[in-house]
């Protein structure tokens, strides 16, 4: 009846030695209770979970027992238990304590349909009271960790799913303003995956947090595992990610975490130190020194952003070394990618990924080339020759109907503008979909369509003198013009400038006989007025009379 009831063990270090002083047990310890499945320590005050306590009948609601350090030897102080709390929440499975203040996570409480609370406690020089409660909607089992640091809290949620992702896990920001909690925000991992439980292990540390996805396989290795620690910089959180160097399948690196300042240290509770199966587990511990993150850009046009570990954007604008603002602990593991593109551009990193070991990253190398593409299009209609350009130059000698592209091609997000220098003879040339900007292919339908100039056309025509009757008179063997009086005449239609013309008499007046003089010739840039027609009595003698 008495299993599981628990314990904990504190450690003094004196004369650089750890040596045991005193088991704490709960005044109420009853068995099955797992106290002391998570502990917490600040100063001379130590917050210990028992997350299956039976409170007042309700089995494994939960409670969190203070003990505070008086004349050299621990005492309890306080017990903790939720002011809405039923049974099977398990109040206590994840606590932090700091300075006069205290969260406790009650993961599997439930309200309408949603899991986890998390509890804030604030003592008030006598009392602890529940100042909070502190949840996020849509959360899948709200806090599997927590961790408390001044007016700041960090909640896990290991089985939230992510994209679609079951399992995957998140992490929420909380921040204390004006006497509320406000979820300022949500961080996952980068390249997080199902079945990570991304959120198993949380620890708060002023601007920075470090999170523990110990089920996250990693090159391959199942359930290896991985940390991720977030930095809190301008505003927004930067992520950098750790794996063992010697991890192997299983281990469950990341399964608890601690930060402090620049001194990382992580749990691997099933690493087998000989090969035997039997899981000793292991902790490493990461610090100082940390190691900057850059290398060389060639090749760079216009501005190119970059990222590391999916974070701590760095915009570069030419080319030459580079160096991220945020260094990387060593051990630690940094990969670089292309976040935005420079117009025109694409630029491919390599040597982008890897784990520091014991000194900076130099060699990470940004090639950028131009990505160009052609402008053309059809030309139709066309009989002679024309010249077409592309922005007022790169120009084009186009002598037959069909395909057309520009020598020079443009750059992706370049604009073009496609239009006629020079026409052709008796022709005129019309550009349509000539202008725009280039986006990732070739520019294939500017339209030219050329047609003939109408030619100018003059009046043919000129005096008749003489008629007395009717006379139908013909250019060019057509245009029959009917004249009934003596006069001025003009054909109906005129001819084209250059085009050759030709009068004639196609019937003559009754009792007439008539001429044409000036009869024919070529239209040259003006109207014809000159065509004599001239009529007369049929037997007139010209000449002297007889005698």
């Amino acid at each position: 009846a008495d299993s599981y009831k628990g314990a904990a063990y504190v450690f003094e270090l004196s004369g650089g030695v750890w040596s045991q002083t005193q088991k704490l047990t709960a005044d109420d310890a009853a068995g099955s209770d797992k106290f002391g499945d998570v502990v917490s320590l600040h100063g001379d005050r130590i917050a210990v979970g028992a997350e299956d306590a039976d409170i007042n009948g309700e089995s494994n609601q939960g409670a969190v027992y203070i003990f505070e350090l008086d004349n050299g030897a621990w005492v309890q102080s306080t017990k903790l238990t939720a002011s809405n709390g039923v049974g099977y929440d398990e109040f206590g499975s994840a606590i932090s304590l700091d300075n006069d203040r205290l969260a406790v996570s009650a993961p599997w409480h439930e309200e309408s349909g949603e899991y986890g609370l998390v509890y804030v406690f604030d003592f008030n020089g006598s009392d602890w009271d529940e100042t909070a409660k502190v949840r996020s909607v849509n959360a899948s089992i709200f806090g599997s960790s927590v961790s408390l640091d001044g007016d700041r809290l960090a909640v896990g949620d290991k089985d939230a799913t992510i994209g679609g992702n079951s399992n995957q896990g998140t992490a929420f920001i909380f921040e204390l303003n004006g006497g509320t909690w406000s979820e300022s925000a949500k961080l996952i991992a980068s390249d997080g995956r199902a079945d990570d439980y991304f959120g198993m292990a949380i620890d708060l540390d002023g601007d920075r947090v470090a999170i523990g996805a110990d089920s996250a396989d990693v090159n391959g290795d199942y359930n290896r595992g991985e940390v991720y620690v977030f930095d809190l910089i301008s505003g927004n959180w930067h992520e950098s990610k750790f794996i063992a160097s010697d991890g192997a399948e299983r281990d469950g690196y990341g399964v608890d975490v601690a930060v402090s300042g620049d001194v990382l240290a992580v749990g691997a509770h099933f690493v087998d130190k000989d090969d035997n199966n039997r899981d000793f587990g292991k902790v490493y511990v990461y610090g100082q020194p940390i190691y900057s993150i850059g290398g060389i850009v060639r090749g760079l046009t216009g501005t190119l952003v970059l990222q590391n570990n999916a974070g701590d954007d760095l915009t570069l604008t030419a080319d030459g070394v580079f160096k991220f603002t945020t260094p990387i602990a060593d051990g630690g593991v940094y990969a670089v990618s292309v976040l935005t593109q420079p117009a025109g551009q694409n630029c491919v990193v390599t040597n982008d990924n890897g784990t520091v070991n014991g000194s900076d990253i130099t060699d990470v190398q940004v090639s950028c080339i131009t990505v160009t593409y052609n402008i053309g299009g059809t030309v139709s209609g066309l009989t002679g020759t024309v010249v077409l350009q592309n922005n007022a130059g790169d120009d084009l000698t186009v002598t037959a109907n069909g395909v057309f592209t520009f020598a020079t091609p443009i750059a992706d997000g370049g604009n073009y503008a496609v239009s006629v220098l020079t026409q052709p003879a008796g022709q005129t040339c019309v550009v349509t979909n000539e202008s725009g900007t280039v986006s990732g292919s070739d520019v294939t339908n500017v339209q030219v369509t050329c047609s003939d100039i109408p030619p100018t056309t003059y009046d043919i025509g000129g005096m008749v003198s003489g008629l007395t009757g009717t006379l139908v008179l013909q250019n060019n063997a057509g245009d029959d013009l009917t004249v009934t009086a003596n006069g001025n005449f003009t054909f109906a239609t005129p001819i084209a400038d250059g085009s050759d013309y030709g009068v004639s008499i196609l019937t003559l007046p009754a009792g007439q006989t008539c001429q044409v003089t000036n009869g024919s010739g070529t239209v040259s840039g003006a109207a014809v007025t000159d065509v004599q027609v001239t009529c007369y009595k049929v037997g007139r003698i010209f000449g002297d009379s007889f005698e």
